[in-house]
């Protein structure tokens, strides 16, 4: 073979081997009905005659159809490899070409729309892209003539849109052949910060996630030129775009459209009424807290309900980026019920100012519209009206007062010790707020109890009269009754609040009796889900409380009997499993108030647990005497209590139940007693309360009867 030839044939193979491929795919119509197969193909050879124009040949070679489908084996395996890929990138390795792209025809607003992809087979880079509308497909041609070129002239080494002809010389040397330096095909790479607004978004670069990247913001390296970029955000619009890489700590901020609205509620309160109370909040009949809610764009039915309030309900437009506010201070109604009140001074009707919510509405008699949870007080030294209103009725109710004691006289002054508040329970709240509630029921006492009648001892005179604060602490433990214990202190009355739990709320139960006899003069048991909630129950309740102390209790005649000894059992529950011991012990404690309240501490006596168990010996010998007793009134006789009550707890069809019974022990006659059910511990409360009082009663009209 002569030497000429054998050059020629090695020139050849080198150029061969130097050559990139480039497969430029049939353009694609997402359409239906799609173009006519003619037009798309047209298309697609007007991109390939493009490419033939801007990429030079001794580098890059186009792929014809026919030589795409001859790759793939078969048209038929061609449509099927197409269909079953998940990128163009993916085609291009399986057809073994360096560089592939394809365009795609969708509608848009009545035009023709066209976009154009071209990638680096094997790293998968979007190396170029463009988009662009017609109104038909003629127009498409002017589109590609003006964008394709500037997208195949970003590839390495192209002619940057047009061919450039050499200009033709007289003489010299021409027809030179040789074979290019290799050069490393590597694009430079940098190193980027990314962020999104808001952060956290999931990234991926030109269709590929980064291990070193996954969750804004952070830090990658990217290869210099146009990058694809997607930022997806759970309730925020998927972002893609193509960014240039330019630079080393280039920043790069990616701003995310919401793809939900806001919805702001403002909460409001009238004159701060039921403040303690939070407002309901439903949105198409599942539950909300207030404040700002994040919702999908639709319209929304939204209902907000208060004990103390009308129900306010109404419907929200939410569209995606925008805001939209209620503010429940132009828009909330007090509940309302109606109040008829008189006044008595000493079993007279006395005239006397009438106030809601500290501001004067009238005197008494008075009659007219209250807010259902206004505070309602009476007199110069605005006394709680103890009234409970009704929604959208009539209430009549008559406050009755007495003078203190020989007009504030006193023969002999009376010392009342408040002991510190106790948390029973496992995980007590802080020993500061405990000293915040004492202190709040010594302040009570002190504007309720004349001071020529009755001295509040100070904690430190209680100290003192028990030797050292350590021996003080261990003799408030020991002391077998809180009664015991004012007489330790010299104490003429005692008193203790106990704070427990029952149903997640917080629970107070306080006490005051008679130290010489151990009498029970009175009791304040309530909830709350906090303790603000407890302060609240002292304000409305204790100035009532130690009212008791100079004011005897109405309600019944003893007729020249002796005081009646009342024993009031610690609630049991049959079920399994029980509730919890302090849940049981706040419903005892509401009875014991029912009582308090219902029966006069001059014919009736209420024993306390202690006295009790002192009575049968020992907590052990109470519970062994309570288990073998044939019944109640059997108890009520061994500790010699002439009536005894006993609550007991159970279950039906999963609700649970409740029995209470009242016996006059020496003749084991039932006195009365009342049962209910409910789904839930706090229903056995309004049971309770509703009940108990009416029970009680009985026994002034049993005694009126012997």
């Amino acid at each position: 073979m002569p030497k000429f030839f054998i050059l020629l044939l090695l020139a050849f193979v080198a150029h061969a081997q130097e050559q990139k491929r480039v497969a430029i795919l049939n353009t694609e119509d997402d359409n239906a009905p799609p173009l006519e197969y003619t037009d798309l193909l047209y298309l697609t050879e007007k991109l390939r005659e493009i490419a033939l124009k801007v990429l030079p040949e001794n580098k890059y070679f186009v792929m014809t159809t026919q030589s795409i489908i001859d790759k793939m084996g078969s048209k038929e395996n061609a449509k099927k490899v197409c269909k079953e890929a998940q990128c163009v990138a993916e085609i291009g390795r399986k057809i073994s070409v360096d560089y592939i792209g394809q365009a795609r025809l969708r509608r848009f607003g009545g035009n023709l729309a066209i976009s154009m992809e071209l990638y680096h087979s094997a790293r998968g880079n979007l190396i170029g892209s463009f988009t662009g509308e017609s109104k038909d497909v003629s127009d498409l041609l002017v589109v590609l003539n003006k964008e394709a070129p500037q997208m195949f002239g970003k590839m390495p080494g192209a002619f940057g849109g047009s061919k450039v002809h050499s200009t033709s010389v007289e003489g010299g040397i021409s027809g030179m052949q040789k074979t290019a330096a290799y050069e490393v095909d590597e694009e430079k790479r940098y190193l980027v910060n990314l962020s999104t607004e808001p952060s956290g978004a999931i990234l991926s670069f030109d269709g590929e996630p980064s291990a070193s990247c996954a969750k804004t913001p952070c830090k990658a390296e990217l290869r210099e030129g146009n990058v694809r970029i997607k930022a997806a955000l759970d309730q925020y619009e998927t972002a893609d775009t193509t960014v240039l890489v330019s630079r080393n700590n280039q920043n790069i901020v990616i701003k995310l459209k919401p793809n939900f609205g806001v919805l702001e509620i403002k909460p409001a309160y009238l004159d701060g009424i039921g403040q303690n109370t939070q407002w309901s909040l439903s949105i198409n009949g599942k539950p909300y807290s207030l404040g700002e809610i994040n919702l999908s764009q639709n319209k929304y039915s939204v209902k907000l309900s208060h004990e103390c309030y009308e129900n306010v309900a109404f419907d929200a437009g939410i569209n995606k980026g925008k805001r939209e506010i209620f503010d429940m201070a132009n828009n909330i109604t007090l509940k309302k019920g109606g109040l008829i009140l008189s006044a008595e001074m000493n079993g007279e009707p006395a005239s006397e100012p009438v106030f809601v919510n500290g501001k004067q509405v009238g005197e008494t008699p008075f009659s007219g519209s209250i807010p259902l949870c206004a505070k309602i007080e009476i007199g110069k030294n605005k006394e709680a009206v103890d009234v409970k209103l009704k929604y959208n009725e009539k209430i009549k109710h008559t406050h009755k007062s007495r003078l203190p004691q020989n007009d504030g006289e006193c023969k002999v002054q009376s010392s009342v010790a408040i002991i510190n508040t106790v948390d029973d329970s496992e995980s007590p709240i802080e020993y500061v707020q405990l000293n915040s509630l004492t202190d709040k029921i010594k302040l009570t006492a002190s504007n309720v109890l004349p001071s020529k009648c009755y001295t509040i001892m100070t904690t430190q005179s209680i100290i003192d009269q028990l030797g050292s604060k350590e021996n003080a602490v261990k003799i408030v433990k020991e002391a077998s009754t809180l009664a015991g214990l004012g007489r330790k202190i010299s104490a003429d009355y005692v008193a203790q609040a106990r704070i427990g739990r029952f149903d997640k709320n917080l629970t107070i139960n306080l006490e005051l009796y008679d130290s010489k006899s151990g009498l029970l003069i009175g009791v304040i048991s309530g909830s709350s889900k906090d303790i603000s909630g407890l302060f609240s129950i002292i304000n409305e309740q204790a100035s009532i409380f130690f009212k008791k102390l100079y004011q005897p209790q109405s309600g019944g005649d003893c007729k020249g009997q002796t005081q009646n000894s009342m024993a009031i059992l610690k609630t049991v529950d049959n079920g399994d499993p029980e509730i919890e011991i302090t849940e049981l012990s706040y419903l005892t404690d509401r009875i014991k108030l029912a009582a308090s309240n219902v029966l006069s501490n001059r014919c009736y006596a209420i024993m306390t647990v202690e006295s009790i168990i002192d009575k049968l010996g020992s907590m052990e010998n109470a519970k062994k005497v309570s288990k073998e007793a044939q019944n109640v009134a059997e108890i009520g006789r061994k500790i010699s209590a002439n009536y005894i009550v006993q609550v007991r707890l159970g279950r039906l069809r999963g609700n649970l139940t409740i029995n209470m019974e009242l016996y006059n022990s020496k003749s084991g006659v039932l006195i009365g007693s009342f049962s209910g059910s409910s789904k839930d511990v706090s229903g056995l409360l309004s049971i309770i309360d509703k009940q108990a009082p009416i029970l009680f009663k009985k026994l002034y009209s049993t005694n009126a009867k012997n």
